[in-house]
């Protein structure tokens, strides 16, 4: 079989070898000194086409480092806020549940005051009297008291308010 001239047998037995998986027992070429091997030399347009396509190769890969970095930097950011929002988020469950604590303590409170106090006596009881405490917003609280009810007085801790709640 001819070959034509432009092809080197040799360099197709290398091939074959490559594509077989063979081993290469064969000449390799001295691709320093053989001229079929030289790297071609650029026509001042393909030069001028060479430092374009490098310059926009380094832009393209600036502008991937500066799309790198801008991601990063949302995501340390949207990290940042998942933080703040869930600190708020528990500052908001703690106020709330201190709030829910202090209302079942004030509720434990009033009920336990409440149990304290005698029956109030119906209308019909004549020996009864009516105590009735304006409130600072206008409103008005009555109870109705037997004349026999003893007046009964809290101790409280030194230094705490007579009239405190």
């Amino acid at each position: 079989m001819q070959l034509p001239d432009d092809i080197d047998m040799e360099e197709q037995r290398m091939l074959m070898a490559a594509l077989t998986g063979e081993a290469y027992l064969g000449r390799i070429p001295d691709f320093g000194t053989d001229p079929r091997y030289r790297p071609r030399e650029l026509s001042p347009g393909g030069m001028e086409r060479e430092r374009l396509r490098q310059e926009q190769d380094a832009a393209y890969e600036e502008s991937l480092l500066m799309d790198k970095h801008k991601e990063e930097e949302e995501e340390r950011l949207r990290r940042a806020a998942e933080r703040a929002a869930a600190a708020a988020a528990a500052e908001e469950a703690r106020k709330a549940r201190e709030a829910e604590e202090a209302a079942a303590a004030l509720e434990r409170s009033l009920a336990e005051k409440e149990a304290s106090l005698p029956p109030e006596p119906g209308p019909e009881e004549g020996d009864a009297v009516v105590l009735v405490v304006r409130l600072p917003k206008g409103g008005r609280l009555s109870r109705r008291f037997r004349q026999s009810d003893r007046l009964g007085v809290s101790r409280r801790p030194p230094g705490a308010r007579m009239y405190g709640v």
